[in-house]
């Protein structure tokens, strides 16, 4: 059945300007966040670094979650032309949140760019898909344009098409040049939001006026040495962690939580540091608890040692009342869960930044 027929509302905006004018993404003044052009793509961390974590970490690290380009203009529309990766088609997220774009303006969803189904199922014959899109604007005064990247997909080139003669601004900068640094797993990288954008992380990159980097890698939160390494080597406005310690995965053998603060702590003296759980639906009694002891007891050690910019998040607490309501699969947060995460880790991070 054509939905579009039903309703017209259901299909994305094709490129129908007579008028448009396509810039590359990576020449200025497009300022890129949360990713970096490197070997044909947008990567979030080194490949041969990735790769000498694990094999999950380096098919992962082109995953362009927590990739955003932004920039100013009173173009009546912003349109955009992107080459993507042959997209993981999932039966508990949509392409919307894997695989596609979404556009903020001024600070406030205003519409997404999503490869259709049919060519999602063909994009590994075809090596990949050619999506076009855009999102109108009335015309007149500048407005922030804030373009985030796919949760779960890549991004292999990334054309934005503005009107003729319509003016193309830097965007207005973040309040800190630093990014605040997220390590995880799924829920890190953004599963299972709607949408990009609806990730905790990005809700509280915006409520925070702060840059973000997401180094979620779903299945692949082991704090092994080698990503530690990387972690502590870079130049972080804080770090905020979770354990992801499961009781059935015998092959995950992470560090002890206390050792994983105190090598960021030791990097970085001065920096905030947020200890958290994974959030789950339905958690189970015992992993809960070994898992939230581990974390408390090295938030309580860490006080005790004299560390003011330590901080500490219950997923109990976090998720609010009826958490069955806030999860796609009992794991995975939808956009509610998203929001709760966000709405707990605010005046957390608030604080230990400074911005409360």
């Amino acid at each position: 059945m054509d939905l579009s027929v039903i309703d017209p509302r259901l299909v994305d905006a094709k490129v129908d300007a007579e008028d448009v004018v396509w810039k590359n993404a990576l020449d200025a003044p497009f300022s890129l966040h949360g990713v970096y052009y490197d070997e044909g793509a947008f990567r979030r961390m080194p490949s041969d670094i990735a790769a000498a974590v694990n094999p999950g970490v380096r098919a992962l690290s082109s995953a362009t979650a927590g990739g955003r380009l932004r920039f100013r203009t009173n173009s009546p529309y912003v349109a955009i032309r992107a080459m993507l990766p042959p997209p993981s088609l999932m039966n508990h997220m949509p392409l919307s949140g894997s695989a596609g774009f979404a556009l903020y303006i001024d600070g406030a969803y205003a519409g997404k760019y999503t490869p259709k189904m049919d060519e999602a199922i063909a994009a590994k014959e075809n090596h990949g898909i050619a999506l076009a899109g855009m999102v109108s604007r009335p015309t007149g005064a500048v407005y922030e344009c804030e373009l985030y990247f796919p949760l779960y997909g890549g991004v292999r080139e990334l054309h934005i098409g503005l009107s003729e003669g319509c003016k193309l601004l830097p965007p207005t900068p973040y309040r800190a040049e630093k990014p605040l640094v997220f390590y995880g797993s799924s829920i890190t990288q953004g599963a299972c939001a709607s949408r990009p954008g609806n990730d905790y992380i990005s809700i509280l990159s915006r409520r925070l006026n702060v840059d973000v980097l997401n180094l979620g890698f779903s299945g692949n939160g082991n704090a092994e040495p080698t990503m530690l390494d990387y972690l502590c080597g870079l130049d972080a406005l804080g770090y905020v962690f979770d354990y992801n310690f499961y009781l059935d995965r015998p092959d995950r053998i992470l560090p002890p939580h206390y050792d994983i603060y105190k090598k960021l702590r030791d990097a970085h003296p001065d920096v905030p540091i947020l200890m958290m759980d994974k959030p789950a639906a339905c958690f189970s009694k015992k992993a809960y608890e070994i898992r939230n002891a581990m974390i408390k007891e090295s938030y309580e050690r860490a006080l005790s040692e004299g560390d003011r910019l330590v901080g500490y998040m219950n997923s109990r607490v976090m998720m609010g009342e009826d958490p069955t309501a806030c999860f796609v699969d009992g794991d995975h947060p939808n956009d509610l869960g998203f929001y709760r995460m966000a709405e707990g880790l605010y005046p957390i991070l608030a604080s230990l930044l400074g911005a409360g």
